[in-house]
């Protein structure tokens, strides 16, 4: 295979897109996007003659003129659709976190010269290059732009905001654990610093989005004082369910309406307001099912205070706000109130292990994307076994994102001194009380269900919770349908969950079928051998369908054909019901 950089065309075949093709750009926007690849040191000097309707202000120029550059390039990309060469840049909003990828892009274009065009920018299509789906190209091209010419810590830094919010909060949480054992810090004062680290937290991260979650907390308390605990759940739920997907419609309004960039922080807000809907009606349903107590009848402000702040310290608590995992009320309140009597050993070591573990994920997904960078998929000469590698490749390196940050979480509330789950006397007890999943157990499943149950553990069990158990009819299909809507309604999303569901209820009456016939070893391990590949190229179609949330990822997967995976589970599934009803129905003639 040939790599990216031989693929690309020289810029005597390339063009700049059309005033009809850059989103109501006119003549100005076109001409400084040319401008801006192929002479950036012209660029800020013209700039001063554009009409001050179409200039950007500020009186900075340099600065001026990337926030319009930014802004024309993401409004005529985002406005091309699915089926042109711009197809990546709605999936690596969510991906990449856009407002680093448009940076970076940016500064690639207006830093080089004209005698190397940039290699990433999205000024210019591609022409006459039948051999490559040109979406396809654009879309690696995006995905490992940033990274190709920074090292892995400023390729770390850069592209993982979520992860270094955390790692700046560690400090914190030793300082926490290091008062809270030595008895410097009262009960009320250890609700007091987890609560308000939170919103310091939310507010550095956030910025004025940070409401949604003050908004969100304010509301939930209001319920809590004002409604009988036996009926609370349904109205909370309702009302942080209805707040929350107000939010994700904004979202999908300002990127396929507007055709606007949404702001890293918005989507910050977003992500930690799903996580405060779990803690939120986790308590909800506590309340409900008298798992605790609560009466509010305070005889001063301040007893008002000292009952209400246990509640706000668990929803806003800054271990938690940015990446859980979920803890019980119960677990949250006993591990505060005994981090002084009973304490843990120093979570140092623990922590210092957990670190390493995220930089190898990391150093492994950097590796992955140079591979994928190296080895585009071409499907003129490649083979289908090749489209089938190089996509799993690819949703594995989504998914080790997500093993990422589980992890940076864990450490996080480690250094806080919270593992939630008791130890016997004199033991150095174990650390992996708080996970979402661990990636080698979690990747060796060779089940769809079992992988279900691990992936992302915690949230798994709140679903159960909240949804499985509760549901009478339908309770699978019901909790995926509810994951759906609580991950925010994307069109991705809906193929995503449900073929998830599909294959799981698959899953379940295929094992039942065929567990008795193994009877010998071989068999069991040829099962298995096949049970993890299956499995791999399930969860290879429903990460890349969920996480490119529209069309781009089913294109993607219908090319490589890997879409057959899911669909074949289904149609086993289906054969093995009817010839079992075929037989049924012969036994009782």
């Amino acid at each position: 295979m040939r790599s990216l950089q031989e693929t690309l065309p020289t810029p005597s075949n390339c063009r700049v897109y059309t005033t009809a093709q850059l989103h109501k750009s006119g003549p100005i926007r076109a001409e400084m996007l040319r401008d801006a690849v192929t002479s950036p040191g012209q660029t800020a000097a013209k700039l001063s003659h554009v009409p001050s309707v179409h200039r950007p202000r500020g009186q900075n120029t340099e600065v001026s003129l990337r926030t319009y550059f930014k802004s024309s390039v993401s409004k005529s990309a985002l406005n091309t659709g699915p089926s042109q060469t711009l197809i990546g840049v709605k999936v690596c909003s969510v991906i990449m976190r856009e407002e680093v990828l448009l940076q970076s892009l940016q500064t690639e274009a207006l830093a080089q010269g004209p005698s190397e065009p940039p290699l990433g920018t999205w000024a210019h299509a591609w022409l006459d290059h039948s051999e490559i789906h040109p979406w396809i190209k654009t879309y690696i091209e995006i995905i490992i732009s940033s990274s190709s010419n920074m090292g892995l810590i400023t390729w770390l830094v850069e592209q993982h905001q979520f992860l270094m919010h955390q790692c700046f909060s560690l400090p914190f949480a030793f300082l926490f654990y290091f008062f809270a054992k030595h008895g410097y810090l009262s009960l009320t004062c250890r609700y007091l610093f987890v609560a308000v680290g939170g919103c310091v937290l939310a507010v550095v991260t956030m910025g004025i989005y940070s409401v949604l979650l003050f908004a969100s907390t304010f509301v939930f308390i209001l319920l809590v004082t004002a409604s009988d605990p036996g009926y609370i759940h349904p109205w909370v739920l309702g009302i942080q369910m209805l707040w929350q997907t107000f939010w994700h419609l904004v979202i999908q309004y300002r990127e396929y309406c507007m055709h606007e960039p949404v702001t890293i922080r918005l989507f910050l807000a977003v992500s930690s307001l799903m996580l405060l809907t779990q803690r939120i009606t986790s308590v909800s349903m506590d309340l409900q099912e008298n798992r605790v107590m609560f009466t509010f009848a305070p005889s001063s402000k301040k007893k008002a205070c000292a009952t209400l702040l246990p509640f706000i310290s668990y929803v806003l608590s800054f271990t938690t706000l940015l990446g859980g995992p979920l803890c019980s009320y119960s677990q949250f309140v006993s591990l505060m109130e005994g981090i002084s009597l009973n304490s843990p050993p120093s979570p140092l070591g623990v922590v210092f292990l957990k670190l390493i573990q995220v930089l190898l994920l990391e150093l492994v997904r950097f590796c992955l994307v140079y591979f994928i960078k190296q080895n585009i998929y071409d499907p003129s000469c490649s083979t289908v076994l090749c489209g089938v590698l190089w996509v799993w490749g690819l949703a594995l390196v989504l998914r080790i994102q997500y093993y990422s940050h589980w992890r940076i979480s864990e450490c996080l509330n480690n250094a806080a001194g919270f593992r939630f789950h008791e130890t016997s006397p004199g033991d150095l007890g174990d650390w992996s009380g708080l996970s979402d999943g661990d990636f080698w157990t979690t990747e060796a499943s060779s089940r769809v269900s079992q992988f279900a149950r691990r992936w992302n553990a915690t949230t798994v069990l709140w679903l159960r919770r909240l949804i499985y158990i509760r549901c009478k009819r339908f309770p699978l299909l019901m909790t995926f349908g509810f994951s759906l809507w609580w991950h925010g309604l994307h069109l991705g999303h809906f193929v995503g969950f449900f073929t998830w569901a599909a294959t799981v209820k698959a899953d379940y009456y295929i094992h039942r079928c065929l567990q008795p016939k193994l009877s010998s070893t071989w068999r069991k391990l040829l099962y298995t051998c096949l049970g993890w590949i299956n499995t791999q190229m399930i969860i290879t179609c429903v990460v890349i369908a969920v996480e490119f949330r529209n069309m781009s990822g089913l294109r993607l997967l219908c090319s490589t054909y890997i879409g057959l995976f899911p669909l074949c589970n289904t149609v086993l599934h289906i054969f093995l019901k009817l010839n079992k009803l075929r037989y049924n129905t012969k036994v009782v003639m």
